[in-house]
Parts: C-alpha cells; sequence; structure tokens
C-alpha cells in the first residue's frame, strides 16, 4: 500500500510511517525537477531534500481539472512555488508576469502589458471566469499597486502574451489565465500566519475525508509601519489600509463530478497627494467589492462538459479637488464548454454571456487644467451597459507526434442593434527536436469595452495580429524568443505595433540561476486627425536581468529593470484666464511628443527558513526596492504659471520586511 503527502509552498511536509513502511522506498518529485529515492531510516526523523532541476522537454504537458484545448501554444506556466520565490512578484501572481521578458508595463503596477498593448485590450481569468478591475488601490485612472489575488489559493497562471486562446472572449491581446487548487489536496491540515510591515494574515486549508478542500485566508494592511520606516519612499502617499478575506471550497462528487466555489471580499481605502498647476490635490478613495465565481465540471470517459457562473459588485468613492464620484459595477457571467478529445484531435466548442453594468455619479471637473474645490465642475449621472452574447468552436489536430495545428471561431449573437463580427484563429505549433520547438498564431478578435462619459471612446475594439514564438532548451540553459505585429482599432485610435522579446536563463550549478531578457517594440497611435504619434509602450529598449541564489535554507536574488523613457506631452505655452484665476495650458502637437528619461531600478530580496519542528517552520524575508534609490520619473508637473517644470517620481528606496509561519 503507498503513503503520500503533499508539501506546503515552502517544502514543508509530515509523513507518519508504522514498521513495513521501513521496508519501502520514499520517492520525492516535483514538476521540474529530477525524482528522488530514499532509503528510509528508523534513525533518521528529520529530512531536508534537495532536488536538482531537470531537463525537461518543451512539449511536456501538465495535465489539469480543466485544461484549455491550446495549451500546447501558451508561452509560459508560473506554478505556485515560482511566485512566492519571484524576486519581482512579492507573493502577487499577476505581479510575477511583469518579470517576464514579453511584460511591457511601464507604470509599476499591477495592470500588465503584454508585449505592447494596453492593459484594457488584454484580460483576467479566475477559473474560466473574466475578472475587471482586478487590482487593489486602484486609482481613478484603474491603475493599481497589487492584484486582488492570493497566492494561497492559486495553483498556477498561464500567460498567453499574444493571440488569446479563442476559448476565451473578452480580449484582443494576450491573456492571464489563473487556475485556483483543485487537484493537489493537502494530507494535514495547514496553516500559516503571514507578519510584516504592512499586514498580517492567516491562511488554513483543510481536507475533508479526501473529498472536499477549504482554503480560507484574511488580510489586513495598514501604511502606518512601513511608513515610519520609509517616509520619504511614500510621502505622497499619506495613508492606506483594507481587509481581504476569501474562501475557496472544491469537492469531488463520485469519479466524474467536481464543483469549485471562490468568494472574495475587499474593504480598502487610501489617501494620495498629487501636485497640480492649480492646486494641490489630496485624494481619498474608499472601495467595497465583492465577487463570487463558481465551476461545475462534469467528467466520464474523454468528454468534459463545464459550466462556469460569475458575479461581482463593488463600489468606488473618489474624492478630491472639485471631483466628488461614485462608481458601481455589477458583473454577471455564464459560459458552458465542451470539450471532446478524439482520435489525434481535440473539439471543443461552447458559449458565453457577458454583462457589464457600470453607474458614474457625482460632479467631476469641467476643465482638466482648473482642479481646486472652487472651479467649476460638470454634475454626472451616466450608466453603461455592455451584454455580450457569443459561441465559439476550437479544433486541433495532432498532424504528427512533433506538429500541432489548430484552428477557432468566435461569433457574437447581436444584442439591442450590437453589429456582427466574427473573431478567428489558427495556430501552429511544430518541434524540431528535443530542444527546439515553434508556434506560430495568426488571429482577428473582437471586445467592447465602456465608452465613458468623455471624448476619450474606447467602444467596441477589434485586432488583427500574428506572432512566431521560438523556445530553445539544451541542458540547464533555455532560449525563448517571439517577434509579434498587432493592429487594433477603437472609435478614437488606431494602434500599430511590431516587437520582438528574447529571454535567456541559465543553471549555474546547483544553487545559481541567472536570467536575462531584451524587449524592443515599436508602438504607433494614429487618430481621426491623421496624427500619428508613440503610444505609453512604445519603447526602444526593455532589458531585465536577475541573478538568484538558493540553498537548503537561503534565497537571494538581485534584479535589475532597465528601459528607455516613455513620452509625454509636453507644455510650451499657457493663457491666463481671469474668470477661474488659473492658467491654460498649451501643449505641443500629439505628433511631437517629449521624452521621459530612462528608467533603471535594482531589487534585492533575501529570505531564510527556520525549521522549528518537524511540524512548522518560519521564513523570515527583507526586501529593499531601488537599492540605489534612483529618481526615476514617471511624469512631470508644473507651477501655476506652467513656467517651471517638476518631475513626478515611482517608488523610491523601499525597505521591507516580515516573516511566514507555517504548521500542520
Amino acid at each position: 500500500m503507498k503513503k503520500g503527502a503533499v508539501v506546503s509552498v515552502n517544502g514543508v511536509f509530515k509523513l507518519q510511517l508504522d514498521d513495513n513502511d521501513f521496508k519501502r522506498v520514499f520517492v520525492v518529485s516535483y514538476i521540474g525537477y529530477d525524482r528522488k529515492e530514499i532509503k528510509l531510516d528508523r534513525s533518521r526523523t528529520k529530512l531536508i531534500i534537495e532536488l536538482s532541476q531537470s531537463e525537461i522537454s518543451l512539449s511536456e504537458v501538465v495535465v489539469t481539472e480543466s485544461r484549455l484545448a491550446s495549451e500546447e501554444f501558451k508561452i509560459e506556466k508560473i506554478d505556485q512555488l515560482e511566485i512566492y520565490k519571484s524576486p519581482v512578484a512579492k507573493a502577487d501572481p499577476i505581479l510575477a508576469v511583469n518579470g517576464l521578458g514579453y511584460a511591457t508595463t511601464t507604470d509599476e503596477s499591477a495592470n500588465i502589458s503584454l508585449r505592447g498593448s494596453s492593459p484594457e485590450e488584454g484580460a483576467i481569468f479566475l477559473n474560466n471566469v473574466p475578472i475587471y478591475d482586478a487590482v487593489k488601490f486602484a486609482q481613478l485612472d484603474g491603475l493599481g499597486t497589487f492584484s486582488i489575488f492570493n497566492n494561497a489559493v492559486i495553483d498556477n497562471v498561464e500567460v498567453y502574451p499574444s493571440n488569446p486562446p479563442i476559448e476565451y472572449g473578452g480580449a484582443t491581446s494576450g491573456i492571464i489565465s489563473l487556475k485556483t487548487k483543485t487537484e493537489k489536496l493537502p494530507v494535514n491540515e495547514l496553516h500559516s500566519v503571514t507578519a510584516s510591515l504592512v499586514s498580517l494574515g492567516y491562511n488554513i486549508n483543510k481536507n475533508f475525508k479526501g473529498q472536499s478542500l477549504v482554503n480560507a485566508f484574511v488580510n489586513s494592511q495598514h501604511s502606518y509601519l512601513l511608513k515610519a520606516i520609509n517616509p520619504e519612499a511614500l510621502n505622497q502617499l499619506p495613508f492606506f489600509a483594507n481587509l481581504d478575506m476569501g474562501i475557496f471550497y472544491t469537492h469531488q462528487f463520485g469519479d466524474f463530478s467536481r464543483l469549485n466555489i471562490y468568494n472574495y471580499s475587499l474593504i480598502e481605502g487610501y489617501e494620495f497627494i498629487q501636485s497640480h498647476p492649480s492646486t494641490e490635490l489630496r485624494f481619498e478613495q474608499q472601495r467595497l467589492r465583492n465577487f463570487t465565481i463558481a465551476n461545475l465540471i462534469y467528467k466520464k470517459n474523454n468528454p468534459e462538459l463545464s459550466l462556469n457562473i460569475g458575479y461581482n459588485r463593488s463600489r468606488n468613492d473618489f474624492v478630491g479637488g472639485n471631483l466628488d464620484l461614485v462608481t458601481t459595477n455589477t458583473d454577471v457571467f455564464f459560459s458552458m464548454n465542451m470539450n471532446v478529445p478524439l482520435k489525434e484531435s481535440i473539439l471543443k466548442f461552447g458559449s458565453s454571456f457577458d454583462r457589464r453594468f457600470q453607474n458614474l455619479s457625482g460632479i467631476v471637473p469641467e476643465f482638466s487644467f482648473a482642479r481646486d474645490v472652487i472651479h467649476p465642475t460638470i454634475d454626472l449621472d451616466f450608466s453603461e451597459v455592455i451584454e455580450n452574447l457569443e459561441t465559439y468552436g476550437y479544433f486541433k489536430r495532432f498532424l504528427t507526434e512533433d506538429l500541432v495545428a489548430a484552428v477557432g471561431f468566435r461569433k457574437n449573437i447581436p444584442i439591442n442593434n450590437q453589429p456582427d463580427y466574427l473573431s478567428f484563429q489558427t495556430n501552429w505549433s511544430f518541434k524540431v527536436n528535443e530542444w527546439l520547438e515553434f508556434i506560430f498564431s495568426y488571429g482577428t478578435y473582437n471586445k467592447y469595452e465602456f465608452d465613458g462619459f468623455d471624448s476619450e471612446l474606447r467602444g467596441r475594439i477589434n485586432s488583427r495580429q500574428l506572432a512566431l514564438d521560438t523556445k530553445f532548451k539544451i541542458k540547464n540553459a533555455s532560449i525563448i524568443t517571439g517577434v509579434y505585429k498587432k493592429r487594433s482599432k477603437d472609435t478614437q485610435h488606431e494602434n500599430n505595433i511590431f516587437g520582438l522579446d528574447a529571454t535567456y536563463q541559465q543553471k549555474i550549478g546547483k544553487k545559481l540561476t541567472s536570467q536575462f531578457s531584451f524587449t524592443t517594440v515599436n508602438s504607433t497611435l494614429n487618430d481621426t486627425q491623421g496624427n500619428e504619434f508613440p503610444s505609453q509602450y512604445d519603447l526602444g529598449f526593455f532589458f531585465r536581468s536577475n541573478l538568484t541564489y538558493e540553498s537548503n535554507s537561503w534565497s537571494i536574488s538581485f534584479v535589475s529593470n532597465h528601459r528607455s523613457g516613455v513620452s509625454y506631452a509636453p507644455v510650451v505655452n499657457s493663457t491666463f484666464l481671469p474668470s477661474l484665476n488659473v492658467y491654460e495650458p498649451e501643449f505641443v502637437d500629439v505628433d511631437q511628443p517629449g521624452t521621459l528619461p530612462e528608467y533603471h531600478i535594482i531589487n534585492l530580496s533575501i529570505s531564510k527558513t527556520f525549521f522549528l519542528s518537524e511540524q512548522s517552520n518560519l521564513i523570515g524575508f527583507i526586501n529593499i526596492n531601488n537599492v540605489t534609490d534612483r529618481k526615476n520619473v514617471e511624469d512631470i508637473t508644473y507651477n501655476f504659471d506652467y513656467s517651471e517644470q517638476r518631475n513626478l517620481l515611482l517608488s523610491r528606496r523601499l525597505f521591507f520586511v516580515g516573516f511566514n509561519l507555517n504548521f500542520f
């Protein structure tokens, strides 16, 4: 009879043995590492086991409970342990994506840009359900510092940087797909307590008779200690706090059905000081949010049927200067998918209905250059509804052992005079040998975004793109490259993108890993007046490098990011308006922008694991963000009459310490 145990995210496990077990061999295995066999010895009650990284074939497929039919065409899969170890992730599964070579995010936020496209064009899915506005401490423009996803309940993250899988709708660029734990049920009850300068959290995993898992967490964050240690780094952020909690439940009904339910709640608030030529703005934000996701999966023999339901409700209050705005959002989602494996092929088809409602009410500034409380405002009570009913089909064929081809479509069923559209995709994967693989993808995609109450309309977005990705791996080194071209259009702009990225990773001995990546993107916008100008994600170069040392108990990582500066619109003149007692700026022509200074940052993270007993361990960690305290420029602001300019800075040097206690 076999006995086994599932380790915690930190590699801790407990195994109860009887006399007969000492005649057996203890096998330790983990995806990406060589299997190790250990002969058990009665005299040894505590084991410290070190695994060596294995040479994995590029075509290896990890079978999950509800696998994407297009999984062979993804570029990256990050598991839970890699998220914890990532020096840029801060244990956040979305921030972990920013460490990859094809991420082109330029604002240090959790709003991820993939291969030069805006975050609005991409999408984030949790268990096949779209999650909108997936950030904490969101500003009025939607930018947020962290994502709302807790790594304790996330099993893996799949990233499709160019053509999104056609089985997902609502995206005209790359997507990020997160999966919760479903099959890796812990044998023992696991507890975790995390404390740091900014947060205090508790997490519990409990298995019920091998058929059900409950994973619950609660976290509280407050700025007091962090600001006391880092006063200059956070001088524009007087206060922030939040409380979030979640519970994930999965249950196996017999041999064929599984139910997953995840509920998440968030309460947060912050104050933010922003310089403006007309006044010093002090923003206050408060937010309430709750969403629930349910998945029912039925699989008998080969066909698999899945039903996915999502419901989200949120309210955001923004106050600052002559802005007092309340936004409420309600999202409802339903999808049904059928996955049918055939001989040497896979057929997947289904349908989805996505309804998004947004209401904006309050007052907003009449003029962007007049932001004091005494300046004129516009009363606002504006609602929008997006309803999208779609059906799709996807067929994948294994032409040979080394050649896979796929084709798919996604068609809307028009609602409320919605125009017809058809999305199309084809993918090809060719494995030359055990070291080299090519992935080609081409597609046209459609989605809808809220128009908004101002002139920056989005409405329907349409994109057309192709990409060629190459994977090469030999011994302890790997190289991933991509070249891509894309055109997307909305009601105001056409965005043309051409870029390439390359990532090289090298394992040096057993304890040292290095990674280097280079990205360049030419991303230009054309407006309705015929002007052409660079987008925010137009990057001449973006270098990333990191060096990680790992032993049995120590982990030390250096990360360096260096990129070209992004474009902005300088002020060239101003006119005094006596009626408002402010100056109105005159900007350069959009096709003659300025460029901010180059961005460069070095981060350091150190952690050590202390084995307290057979049932517990403690991980202490220290992070230093922006070690050299470089003054990276986020934007330019001006004095009252625009005669002098000043740099608005991104994050300064920040010290962060804490610990994580785990016990069975």
